[in-house]
C-alpha cells in the first residue's frame, strides 16, 4: 500500500462506517412500507462526489473511480424510483379508471335491471288490468244477458196474461149470452105453461 492511497484507504473506512446508520435506518423503513424513504440514495451521491473530488486532489485515482461508480449507482438509483414512482402512479391512475368503469357499468346494469323490474311490473298492472276489464265486460254482459232473459220472461208472462184475460173476457161473454138464452128460454116456457092454464080454465067453465 503506497503513502498516497493510505488516506483514501482512510476516507473509504470512514465513509463507509458513516453509511451504516444510514443504511439501517432505510432497512427499518422498508419492513414498516415506506419504500420511497431511501437515505442512501442522496448519501450515496453525496459521498460519491465527495470520492471523486478526494480523490482528484489526493491524486487516487481508485477513490476516484469508487466515487464515480458510487455517484453513478446513486443517479441510477434515483431513476429507478423515479420511475417505480410513475408506475405506481400509472398503475393507481389506471385502476381508479378501471373501478369508475367497473362502477359505471355495476351502476349501468343496476339501471338496466331496475329499468327491465320497472317494465315488468308496469306489463303486469298492465295485464292485471286487461284481466280486470275483461272480467268487468264478462259481467257486464251476463247482466245485459241476464235483464234481457228476464224482460222476456216479463213480456212471455204479460202476453200469456193477456191472452189468458181475452180468453177470460170471451168465455165471460159466452155464459152472459148462454144465461140470457136460458132466461129467455125459462120465460117462454113460464108464459106457455100460463097460457096452457088459462085455457084450460076457460074450458072448465
Amino acid at each position: 500500500m503506497g503513502v498516497r492511497t493510505i488516506p483514501g484507504t482512510l476516507i473509504e473506512r470512514y465513509l463507509d462506517t458513516v453509511r451504516i446508520p444510514v443504511k439501517v435506518a432505510e432497512t427499518v423503513a422498508e419492513k414498516r412500507g415506506l419504500e420511497t424513504f431511501n437515505p442512501t440514495i442522496p448519501f450515496d451521491t453525496l459521498t460519491g462526489t465527495l470520492r471523486e473530488r478526494i480523490g482528484e486532489a489526493l491524486r487516487d485515482d481508485a477513490l476516484v473511480e469508487r466515487g464515480r461508480r458510487t455517484r453513478l449507482a446513486a443517479d441510477e438509483r434515483t431513476r429507478a424510483l423515479r420511475l417505480k414512482l410513475e408506475a405506481e402512479r400509472v398503475t393507481e391512475e389506471a385502476e381508479a379508471r378501471f373501478d369508475a368503469k367497473r362502477q359505471q357499468a355495476e351502476k349501468i346494469e343496476l339501471t338496466a335491471e331496475q329499468r327491465a323490474e320497472q317494465r315488468e311490473r308496469e306489463a303486469e298492472q298492465r295485464h292485471q288490468e286487461q284481466a280486470r276489464k275483461v272480467e268487468q265486460e264478462k259481467a257486464r254482459k251476463k247482466a245485459n244477458a241476464r235483464k234481457a232473459a228476464q224482460l222476456q220472461e216479463e213480456r212471455i208472462a204479460r202476453k200469456e196474461r193477456d191472452e189468458r184475460l181475452e180468453q177470460l173476457e170471451v168465455e165471460e161473454q159466452a155464459l152472459a149470452q148462454e144465461e140470457v138464452a136460458l132466461t129467455t128460454e125459462s120465460e117462454a116456457l113460464r108464459l106457455e105453461d100460463a097460457a096452457t092454464k088459462v085455457k084450460a080454465a076457460r074450458k072448465s067453465k
